[in-house]
């Protein structure tokens, strides 16, 4: 019942105004955010594309922007490798931000039959981003997964600051992303 109160409310908002769906979310909230993408891109995007199809109510340039994205933050692994690749095909623009040392990210465990959806993006305590670390880079140059403390939110702001610019406000760097994204200053 919520599902579909959460799908009409999406559909509604991307038929009055096509464009990106982003869904972000940090630890189990990255969990929910990656399985809502999967579930917007699976059933609400198709239907909303029909639906303007249909109707003639839109140009190409609108059917275009109808995209989803999908960042999290500290997740932990989500399903098994069936799911992991059916993602990957439904949303290709997803990526997911590990604070280096997060003992979070590293469970549910492999063995159990976990994987990671998202490319992953880890940050160190200087801001450094390393994108889709090998084998290597992760044993000789980040920590270990075994830090508590990587996983708390403010971990997570603190490294996204430093990766943006050391000398950028929380202010600054929340005007820069709203003008990145098109949204209007309050």
């Amino acid at each position: 019942r919520v599902r579909r109160q959460i799908h009409n409310i999406v559909r509604e908002e991307l038929l009055a105004r096509p464009g990106r769906l982003l869904l972000t979310g940090h630890s189990l909230g990255g969990c929910q955010a990656t399985l809502c993408a999967y579930d917007m891109s699976r059933w609400v995007l198709p239907t909303v594309k029909r639906q303007m199809i249909s109707l003639h109510a839109y140009n190409r340039a609108q059917l275009d922007s109808l995209q989803i994205s999908c960042y999290t933050f500290g997740s932990p692994r989500v399903g098994g490798p069936s799911f992991a690749h059916a993602f990957k095909q439904v949303v290709p623009d997803a990526q997911r931000v590990v604070c280096d040392g997060d003992v979070i990210t590293s469970g549910p465990p492999v063995y159990w039959g976990y994987y990671h959806v998202h490319h992953e993006n880890i940050i160190d305590f200087t801001g450094t981003i390393r994108v889709e670390p090998s084998l290597i880079e992760k044993e000789l140059s980040l920590k270990k997964r075994n830090n508590p403390r990587s996983h708390k939110i403010n971990s997570y702001v603190d490294v996204v600051k430093k990766s943006f610019s050391p000398h950028v406000s929380e202010e600054g760097l929340l005007g820069l992303l709203k003008k990145k994204y098109g949204l209007k200053e309050e």
